[in-house]
């Protein structure tokens, strides 16, 4: 086919999952030669491109798009992934006034900005992806990168029950393959659910960004948490568009 086109990345997929799919749905694939441009976490889901046949040679091209996402940030626990699939603990609440805060940074934030990578991703240091060393329990140094927010928006704040916090994020859990410590990840949920009292919630703020390639929207999540003298974690994720592709590109 030669073509680079968009498919939607289901939640729990990784994207080598994603491109199986892609070859079941579309059996004019099935001998193709075909890789993606742009990988998106376990839990996140939305646009990822596809590179098919002679498209492979222009990858690069392809990597550099500047992407948009909206993305849930659960304040009042953390995790070590940034996410629901990591090991979640109890974590601070905001003091201050949240809203006042985040709309203050989301406007500071734009342009460019050096960001650390999270410890839970595929960036190689010595020799190994980060997640190694991170799963070993070694630390490392972690790199940095440059990248450049185009929009950032602050969107809206809702108050959720405890309960349904756990047990959204025990679904998306179950819905992940592979091996991203399950059985721990979903014990330290049961251990959040039985620390809090009856009737609590937990603020959970919604924003949309663009941004340039090399974005972490976790880190981004960890680092709002941090900046309001708080906790929090990237709740939900879902890219929208990728370089000129959109949600009304997609195939499946």
């Amino acid at each position: 086919m030669n073509k680079v086109f968009a498919i939607y990345k289901l939640p729990g997929e990784t994207p080598l999952e994603a491109l199986d799919r892609a070859r079941e749905s579309f059996p004019e694939l099935e001998k193709e030669k075909l890789s993606y441009a742009g990988r998106l976490d376990p839990l996140a889901q939305g646009v990822m491109l596809v590179l098919s046949g002679e498209a492979n040679k222009n990858r690069d091209v392809h990597l550099n798009h500047d992407k948009t996402y909206y993305f849930d940030v659960l304040f009042g626990l953390k995790s070590d992934s940034f996410d629901p699939l990591g090991i979640v603990k109890k974590g601070r609440l905001p003091k201050k006034n949240l809203e006042e805060s985040l709309r203050k940074i989301t406007i500071e934030w734009e342009g460019e900005r050096t960001e650390v990578y999270p410890p839970y991703s595929s960036k190689t240091v010595d020799g190994k992806p980060l997640f190694y060393w991170a799963r070993q329990g070694i630390p490392v140094s972690l790199p940095s990168r440059k990248i450049f927010i185009y929009e950032f928006n602050f969107l809206q704040t809702l108050r959720v029950p405890l309960p349904s916090v756990v047990k959204v994020a025990k679904d998306k859990i179950r819905r992940v393959g592979g091996d991203f410590r399950q059985s721990e990840v979903l014990e330290s949920w049961s251990v959040i659910e039985n620390s809090y009292p009856e009737g609590a919630t937990l603020p959970l703020v919604r924003f949309k960004i663009k941004a340039s390639t090399g974005t972490y929207v976790r880190s981004l999540a960890d680092r709002l948490g941090r900046e309001c003298d708080s906790s929090a974690m990237a709740f939900h994720i879902v890219r929208t568009d990728v370089g000129p592709f959109g949600f009304e590109h997609t195939l499946l």
